[in-house]
């Protein structure tokens, strides 16, 4: 169930512009919980009228998609469902011990219902402001040329990797370096001339 600091979050929110939209089973505790993220209670009272969407699981999409139900220890009251927005036919199955939970849909249908939702309640995409579009443009150029200079950066390494002689007698040394210091064996090897040492750019 939500909290106060949720219902402050969506209250916040809708001050802002902005829309709250709430996925739920469609079961007791989903249509509790869209409910008290826009309703008032003696807990929490708002003090504009929350902007939130219930995007919950329908008894209408459990039928069209025949997805499973499972049994529940109901506790609660018609009543209660029907305050919270349950149709008739949805409380009677509901009171009956019956729910259906999101996870019931496989991960297509589930993208599937979720799109129609957002068609149902007018979520588009958004194209952000000019600024916001500039700054994301150069970031993104930005990154393709930092990838291609890393790209080419890897393949000099991995060529001159296969230039380098290592030497024969390579844990004699750093066996030799170990002794008596505290160094490890990565900090010893860095200690280790090549027999040709590259020459620096």
């Amino acid at each position: 169930m939500s909290v106060t600091a949720s219902r402050q979050l969506v209250e916040a929110l809708t001050a802002a512009g902005v829309t709250t939209l709430v996925v739920h089973d469609f079961d007791e505790s989903g249509f509790t919980i869209c409910h008290t993220l826009q309703s008032d209670t003696e807990r929490y009272q708002f003090t504009c009228s929350p902007n939130v969407k219930c995007l919950g699981l329908r008894l209408t999409d459990v039928q069209e998609m025949g997805l499973d139900s499972e049994s529940v220890d109901y506790r609660g009251t018609k009543y209660g469902l029907k305050k919270c927005g349950a149709t008739s036919e949805e409380v009677e199955f509901l009171a009956g011990g019956e729910r259906v939970e999101l996870n019931a849909m496989d991960s297509g249908q589930f993208i599937e219902w979720l799109g129609k939702k957002f068609q149902e309640h007018g979520v588009k995409k958004v194209i952000p402001d000019r600024a916001t579009l500039e700054s994301a443009y150069k970031l993104a150029i930005l990154t393709r040329q930092g990838n291609v200079a890393i790209a080419r950066v890897q393949q000099e390494w991995d060529e001159n990797g296969h230039d380098i002689q290592v030497p024969s007698d390579l844990e004699e040394q750093v066996r030799s370096r170990l002794s008596g210091t505290e160094l490890s064996w990565d900090e010893a090897i860095k200690d280790i001339e090549a027999p040709e040492m590259p020459t620096s750019p």
